[in-house]
């Protein structure tokens, strides 16, 4: 009951918020800050071979029962470095009511995922994702300001509850590993 009452407020606040882009909180489980797209970690851009290429995933599931969504694709970028995307999403028993098709899909630009429908969940979903092949030159030495957050339609993050999170640099790949998911929208890294 606290978890949806959080959620109700920091929904209620995102609402105030998107009429005024100036304000701001700065509490650690709610609204971080303003989000442009300069702050969200790029894909490499599609070769010419891959331009019309969507990931995406979607599947029946009942809410009583719970289940599994898994993603998976690949692309060639211009550079020629491969890009592989991965994901897979924990519905537990009795997170919703009913029964819903959920769909998860891969931003076309960010390292960013999108669930839909709108949902709220009464018991946290589970996320572990994956996007290898990415540039990571300009994050500095560690790449130390990235972190996995829920990006809001006004340009906000909020930080994602999450076991781990891991950047390498070498490889190019961002992991999230049990990234914890209240509701449905967009979630990604950023800086």
């Amino acid at each position: 009951m606290k978890k949806i009452l959080s959620l109700l407020i920091a929904l209620m606040l995102f609402a105030v918020s998107c009429s005024d882009k100036n304000s701001s909180i700065t509490d650690s489980n709610t609204l971080e800050s303003n989000t442009s797209e300069e702050e969200m970690i790029q894909l490499p851009e599609k070769s010419g071979l891959s331009t019309e290429l969507t990931i995406s995933t979607s599947k029946t599931i009942n809410g009583a029962y719970g289940g599994t969504l898994s993603l998976f694709g690949t692309y060639i970028s211009l550079k020629g470095k491969l890009v592989v995307i991965s994901a897979n999403l924990q519905i537990p028993q009795n997170a919703f009511s009913g029964i819903k098709t959920i769909t998860m899909k891969a931003d076309d630009k960010f390292a960013a995922l999108y669930f839909s429908p709108g949902m709220v969940f009464s018991k946290s979903l589970t996320l572990n994702s994956t996007f290898t092949g990415l540039d990571l030159s300009n994050l500095g030495l560690f790449g130390s300001t990235v972190d996995f957050y829920f990006f809001d339609d006004c340009g906000h993050k909020y930080p994602v509850a999450k076991e781990s999170k891991t950047i390498n640099l070498l490889t190019g790949t961002l992991t999230v590993k049990n990234a914890k998911i209240d509701h449905f929208s967009r979630y990604g890294w950023g800086r």
